[in-house]
Parts: C-alpha cells; structure tokens; sequence
C-alpha cells in the first residue's frame, strides 16, 4: 500500500468534512427504531442536532431476574464516514450518557418467588460505537460500548455492556 494511502485517511480524522454520518446521508433528523442489550432494551431514537451532533434515547424495560423500567440517554459526536460507498457507509461515534430507572428482583426460592424492590437507579455512562449507514434505505444498524458508572443504589462499575441499535430515519 502506498504511503499516502495509508496517511489520508488519518488527515481525514484530523480535519472532519461536513459529509458526516448523520443526515442527509440517513435520509432525515429523526430515527426509530429497537435498541439495547445494555440496561435497557425498548425504543431507541436518535436525533441529528447537525451533522456533528445528536441525541439519542432507549425508553425501554428490563426482563428476567432483574425487572423494571428505565431510560437511557447520550449525547453524541459524530464523526466522518471512514469506508464504505454511495449505498452502505461506516461511521462512529462517542459521548456522556446517563442511563436511569427503577428495578425489582425475583428470586426463586424453596418455597417460592421472592421479589425484592423496587429501586432506583442512576449512572452515567461513555458510549463509543460504529454506525453501518444503509442507503437508499434510510436505516442504521449501531453497535456501541458503553462502559457505565452506577451512583445509586450503590457505587459500581461496569466494564462489559454492549448495545445495538436500528432505527429508520425521517
């Protein structure tokens, strides 16, 4: 591979153009669609603030052992287009979030189910992830890390939470 090859694609990082992931490329400001695997798995929706900046949401539940409601929220900046072409590109992006709810537990038990709860929660949270941009359908798939730091009930850290997202853009 040529040296320049290797080197623009650096300078492109240094310096972002305004062709960036999110609209026009996706068709619209608005996406909705299904989003989670973190704490939250619900709706998940993103909106473009500019082509550098955007919000994003999962409103959702938690199921199994762990039940509850809960919110998620970042905000986002996005970055250049680093591979694809005119039908499918690959982008990234990284922000603060805070993610937050209420939760019980059910613990099956020799004489039965005991549920615990409920209780609040609250952390905040780094959000990293790639973006797989599908054109002339205006969807996205997202795959992000989000390590989080939990405040309440009780300090923790967690190091291992993945999310997905897709979503239709308006």
């Amino acid at each position: 591979m040529h040296p320049l090859a290797r080197t623009l694609p650096l300078i492109g990082l240094a310096f972002p153009s305004s062709a960036l992931a999110l609209s026009p490329e996706k068709g619209g400001e608005l996406g909705l669609g299904l989003g989670g695997g973190n704490v939250v798995s619900g709706i998940s929706a993103k909106y473009a603030l500019s082509d550098r900046n955007a919000i994003q949401a999962v409103l959702g539940g938690r199921a199994g052992t762990v039940s509850g409601v809960g919110l998620t929220a970042d905000y986002l900046f996005e970055q250049p287009s680093f591979a694809g072409d005119e039908n499918v590109k690959v982008a990234w992006n990284f922000g603060p979030g805070v993610n937050l709810g209420s939760y019980s537990t059910r613990i099956q038990g020799p004489t039965g189910t005991v549920t615990n709860g409920p209780f609040a929660w609250l952390g905040v949270q780094a959000v990293v992830g790639i973006e797989v941009i599908f054109e002339p359908a205006p969807f996205d798939l997202v795959l992000e890390y989000r390590p989080s730091l939990y405040v309440a009930p009780a300090v923790g850290l967690d190091l291992s939470p993945i999310t997905a997202h897709l979503r239709y853009w308006f």
